[in-house]
């Protein structure tokens, strides 16, 4: 799953960075295909928010614009598989020049069409990929922000601060609830670093 994420791209960001350029060519080329083989309707019902739910692209991406500004949908968001469906029935099944639907067709049985950045696969990212990142940032950032630079190491601990799993639950519960909890808090205190 994490070579699938990274592809061929050194670092994290290099693969964020061309999973958005995917996504903004996709997206180019799914508009041109609407505008020129269906009708202006189908286009406002495709892209624009309505109503009703629908598993348009509004809901896939979960954002709207109003007044020039990106809000969020609220509740109306969408999984990539109803995106899918509702692609297939509006648009591959509609257009009838099979040529023209082809690549759509593909990408979207390999899943790959509009990738998302934030996405459950990236639950798979080590700390430590991300930790090296993090410090390649305080340390270009540090040269004009010195507070990054002392602090460095402190933001470094935030990142890779593990309880351990042996040590159970931290949250405080009440007295007569402490069968998963061996240690007992002396205090309701935040645990830090």
């Amino acid at each position: 799953m994490l070579v699938h994420i990274l592809g061929d791209a050194r670092t994290i960001s290099e693969a964020k960075v061309k999973v958005y350029e995917k996504h903004r060519r996709d997206l180019k080329i799914l508009k041109d295909m609407v505008r020129n083989h269906l009708s202006r309707e189908d286009y406002k019902e495709i892209f624009a928010v309505t109503d009703e739910k629908k598993n348009n692209y509004c809901a896939y991406i979960g954002m709207t614009k109003s007044h020039n500004k990106k809000v969020p949908l609220a509740g109306k968001g969408c999984s990539r598989e109803e995106f899918y469906a509702f692609l297939k029935k509006e648009v591959v099944d509609r257009i009838e020049e099979k040529s023209v639907t082809e690549m759509l067709s593909q990408e979207i049985e390999l899943g790959t069409f509009l990738p998302k950045q934030v996405c459950k696969e990236n639950g798979v990212i080590p700390y430590q990929l991300q930790e090296v990142e993090l410090l390649k940032i305080v340390k270009n950032a540090g040269e004009y922000l010195p507070f990054l630079k002392e602090n460095g190491d402190k933001i470094q601990n935030i990142l890779t601060f593990r309880i351990p799993y042996y040590v159970g639950p931290l949250n405080v519960v009440k007295e007569a609830d402490h069968s998963f909890a061996w240690a007992k808090r002396k205090s309701g205190e935040p645990v830090y670093p």
